[in-house]
């Protein structure tokens, strides 16, 4: 494919650490590779310079004007845009404001505007569904419209969201996360067992921010039904402090917590557990970026079954799917794959095979080409 001028809209990028921001970081750099010109926008960071140049893409952080609800407000970014004349405005929401101000500028400059829906907003507020449901009958309505082409990272998802449905088929697609498959590997050498005072019992990996939506507490009260597995939760948030007192209550002894985890120690942490556990309940959880860095490092998984997530798993082969806010269920599923190494020996190669076809950065950035052509031919 000819080497396009595409820039990224994001509403975060690093230093901050997140999903989108990880999506964002690997296809700009795996498009930077092939040829093209990668320009990302974002929001502001404190202590982060206002340009500067990452694995061959060049970061421009604009002014932040507000952080509603930690949702960055760049109006700046809808004029950046304009003056780039990119080929592709590549958009990625939520938080939403970001995709807003791009689709703003795709309209005005009669930009090219492709949008990445990541997921549904939930807010867990009292106000929250107010709140969603004026964005999505306003800015969410101008959103979709201006652009050429929707994506998504998952069918089922697609499928079941709602502000996905007021979108034709014939401007959707998928192009699902990818996983760095050289940094995630298995056969790391690790000493994160010894850190974390293990014996030689087997252990359950949670990686995610402590929010509400990830349902952590799913996790920690599965402890006490998953046998002689040790539960480690590794990242920082909110409701670590709650978390820690639910574990000495529920599950003493059996959940330790690694705080948050430096990125060049996470795929060491991954070498280290005997399997990883992704126990959300919400919207938000889209896809399970921490379900592939797993499999990626040849570990098998254990998931909620809701929309989106258990489509990046096979059940039976690469990993299982647990009834979601069911902690009982949760726990015995853990302990299956906990007392038998030779299922998690299995999963866990197949799941690095899955991941090197199906979401290794090369595979994705092939998807993503073929979206642009098709929507540049349009």
């Amino acid at each position: 494919m000819p080497g396009l001028r595409i820039a990224m809209a994001c509403p975060n990028f690093l230093p901050h650490v997140g999903g989108v921001e990880s999506h964002v970081a690997c296809i700009s750099e795996g498009l930077a590779a092939r040829g093209h010109d990668m320009t990302v926008l974002t929001a502001s960071q404190p202590g982060a310079p206002a340009r500067e140049r990452i694995g061959g893409v060049q970061v421009e952080r604009l002014p932040r004007m507000a952080s509603p609800v930690g949702t960055p407000v760049t109006p700046a970014l809808a004029r950046r845009a304009r003056e780039l004349r990119p080929d592709i405005l590549h958009s990625h929401s939520p938080p939403p404001v970001t995709s807003w101000h791009a689709g703003k500028a795709a309209l005005r400059g009669k930009l090219t505007h492709v949008l990445t829906y990541h997921c549904d907003l939930d807010l867990p507020r009292a106000w929250g569904p107010l709140a969603v449901g004026a964005y999505e009958r306003t800015l969410l309505q101008t959103t979709l419209r201006s652009a050429a082409l929707v994506l998504a990272t998952t069918q089922g998802y697609a499928d079941t969201s709602r502000a996905l449905w007021r979108v034709p088929e014939s401007r959707r697609a998928i192009v699902p996360n990818p996983v760095d498959v050289q940094r995630f590997r298995p056969g790391l050498a690790t000493d994160w067992r010894a850190r974390l005072g293990l014996d030689g019992q087997p252990m359950a990996l949670f990686v995610g921010r402590l929010a509400h939506h990830k349902g952590i507490e799913h996790f920690v009260q599965s402890a006490q039904h998953s046998g002689s597995a040790v539960h480690v939760v590794a990242g920082e948030g909110p409701l670590r402090p709650t978390l820690e007192r639910l574990a000495a209550r529920q599950a003493p002894g059996k959940v330790r917590f690694a705080g948050k985890v430096l990125h060049e120690e996470l795929p060491a942490l991954y070498a280290a557990c005997d399997l990883a556990v992704l126990p959300s309940v919400s919207r938000l959880e889209a896809f399970g970026i921490a379900v592939l860095e797993a499999m990626a490092s040849g570990k098998p998984v254990v998931v909620a079954d809701i929309p989106g997530v258990r489509e990046v798993v096979e059940p039976g082969k690469t990993g299982v799917l647990a009834q979601p806010m069911r902690p009982e269920d949760l726990g015995a599923r853990i302990r299956e794959l906990a007392e038998d190494p030779p299922r998690r020996a299995r999963m866990g190669q197949a799941g690095r095979e899955r991941a090197e076809r199906s979401f290794s950065v090369d595979a994705v950035v092939d998807r993503l080409e073929k979206a642009y052509a098709s929507v540049l031919r349009r």
